[in-house]
């Protein structure tokens, strides 16, 4: 497991925009829990943005446009629970 500091994570989402925390996991060769705890302080601090919950969040650096993310998002994530049908 290599050392990871906030610079690192920075450059890496700021590098490509729209990574999970598991996709850092793999990409740093690191357990995704403890770096799920470097992005929550870096989003806290305003150093990230995030779109999507829990295991669907992707990271974004500031001033990223985010309506291409909510594009994204829409796209590309299928709900966890089916909606319901209209009456």
């Amino acid at each position: 497991m290599r050392n990871i500091d906030r610079d690192t994570i920075i450059k890496a989402i700021t590098a490509q925009p729209g990574l999970r925390c598991q996709d850092l996991a793999a990409t740093f060769d690191c357990p995704a829990k403890p770096l799920s705890a470097l992005l929550r302080g870096l989003v806290t601090a305003g150093a990230l943005l995030y779109f999507g919950s829990t295991r669907g969040r992707r990271y974004y650096p500031p001033g990223y446009d985010m309506s291409k993310a909510e594009s994204f998002y829409r796209e590309n994530v299928t709900p966890s629970r089916p909606a319901k049908p209209q009456a």
